[in-house]
């Protein structure tokens, strides 16, 4: 069962991440056609902004996802409804809070963008405008964390796509005929509304025990120890959050907000690249999370390892594809005046390594909560991402900038390494082997990054050009990998896994 929800959830989030993801090139194209690439640069700016304001939240939904884990797994419908209502409870005090604070920080918008040409007026109303499209999530989407834990994502997914879908051709319509940045904006707040309206309407009719109606009061929160868990993550959920969300600030006001709005185009893409692949692996987190609660260690640690390699091979295909096709693509699809230097490409496709190569990692450490155990790390990776950031962007601008993040990322990762050794494998050994493993697959991305790299100069810039570098990209390091790994623990599991996908395939057709 747990193999057929996955390969649901999977097959909804490919067709949505084509439908949206060809949509949003389109989307983008014509709003540079029509509107000025500062209006890109606020965007940005004002949603790393809130990525801050999000500290509020104090990392309620993994604290309340691992939560439910157990409830669900003992099919405790009583434990899940009284964490459900707590989680409501808590999430529109924090909406209110992210509000407040939120309207309380407007005047120190002229600091972060001395070079504003625009009215103040306008800023404000832009400004105003994203912080409602923020605040749907905290008074609308928490229901959406019950169909995650039941495997049942493609609901969610299925509803999303058909309202941007909608969205994204108004908005199209209307960039044409109004050139508004603001009906523009407009058209994205009543999409993330009416998308919230209807999966809250979903979970009423799927999850009929729960009592969405009710509000947990204070004994209720603390039987089921959230205080504690939500003490501990404190740190850890300021420094991910100063890790994430401060890029764009710093751009703003060393580099400008032009800077910005070229980022905008990348991690645009990146942000698409990212959601399908998040959609495609997400539903794994609800049966790693099962798994851990329901197997013993030795038939977990093999799976553990398994996913493990399976991170390490995405990470080296994103990374690889990014360093070929990134600048490229936005000379065929923009202009060669929306590049970036290569400097930035690069350390962006190392980020992006880093990111992609501990994915799984990071599901099995959300299944356990104590986040006591790496908040340090969280914070070393908060200080090095802004400290470097800042000095580096003077000398080396954006390539510096994303310096200091890839080597703050690194703090992100050691902490999760250690929450998963500790509470789960426990072997030092098993640790010791863990590093060595990643300082070897290290080696071996730099030679397959260097190899794509100096072979793509062949490949003509054109569209055909693209599907060639986004091939070569996939292909060498799968290739290479496979064939030097092919012995391995890891392998076998695989082979194992796909024959029960296709197994699974094969029954439902018939």
């Amino acid at each position: 069962m747990r193999i057929e929800n996955t390969l649901k959830n999977s097959g909804y989030a490919i067709v949505s991440y084509i439908l949206l993801s060809v949509l949003s090139l389109v989307v983008r194209k014509v709003f540079l056609e029509t509107l000025s690439i500062d209006l890109l640069g606020y965007e940005g700016l004002f949603g790393n902004i809130f990525s801050l304001l999000a500290l509020a939240d104090l990392g309620l939904d993994n604290i309340i996802l691992y939560k439910l884990f157990p409830a669900y797994t003992n099919n405790d419908k009583e434990e899940i409804n009284i964490i459900m209502s707590v989680y409501k409870t808590l999430y529109i005090y924090v909406g209110l809070a992210v509000l407040v604070v939120g309207i309380m920080i407007t005047p120190i918008l002229k600091f972060i963008i001395p070079d504003n040409n625009l009215e103040w007026k306008y800023v404000y109303l832009i400004y105003f405008v994203q912080l409602a499209i923020t605040l749907c999530t905290y008074f609308l989407a928490y229901k959406r964390l019950l169909f995650s834990v039941y495997q049942n994502e493609y609901v969610c997914t299925r509803i999303d796509t058909c309202v941007h879908v909608v969205s994204n051709i108004v908005r199209v319509t209307t960039l044409f005929l109004f050139r508004s940045y603001l009906i523009y904006l407009f058209c994205n707040f009543f999409s993330n509304l009416i998308s919230n309206i209807i999966i809250s309407y979903e979970a009423n009719k799927k999850f009929s025990y729960i009592d969405w109606g009710k509000k947990a009061n204070k004994k209720e929160i603390q039987s089921i120890g959230i205080g504690k868990d939500i003490k501990n993550n404190i740190i850890q959920k300021v420094c991910i959050t100063v890790y994430g969300g401060t890029d764009n600030i710093v751009i703003s006001a060393l580099l400008g907000i032009g800077q910005v709005g070229l980022l905008a185009n990348y991690t645009m893409i990146q942000g698409y690249i990212t959601t399908f692949m998040l959609k495609l692996l997400k539903p794994f987190q609800a049966s790693i999370g099962n798994y851990i609660y329901d197997k013993p260690l030795e038939e977990g640690y093999p799976l553990f390892k398994m996913f493990d390699f399976v991170s390490f091979n995405i990470a080296c295909i994103i990374a690889t594809c990014y360093l070929t096709i990134f600048n490229p693509f936005i000379n065929i699809w923009l202009g060669n005046q929306y590049c970036l230097s290569m400097g930035f490409v690069l350390a962006f496709s190392i980020n992006q390594y880093i990111l992609w190569n501990h994915q799984f990692l990071t599901y099995y450490r959300y299944s356990f909560g104590k986040y006591e155990l790496d908040r340090i790390p969280a914070l070393i990776a908060a200080v090095l991402n802004v400290v470097l950031s800042v000095i580096l962007a003077k000398p080396f601008g954006m390539a510096g900038i994303m310096i200091g993040t890839s080597v703050g990322h690194l703090g992100l990762w050691f902490g999760r390494v250690r929450v998963v050794f500790s509470q789960y494998i426990f072997e030092k050994k098993e640790q010791v082997n863990y590093c060595l493993t990643q300082a070897k697959r290290i080696l071996l991305f730099v030679c397959e990054l260097g190899f794509v790299f100096f072979t793509d100069k062949k490949i003509p810039e054109s569209f055909v050009g693209i599907i060639m570098r986004v091939i070569l990209g996939c292909i060498v390091p799968l290739i290479i990998n496979f064939v030097i790994f092919w012995k391995t623990e890891e392998i076998k599991y695989i082979i194992y896994y796909l024959n029960k996908i296709l197994k699974v395939v094969r029954n439902k057709n018939n």
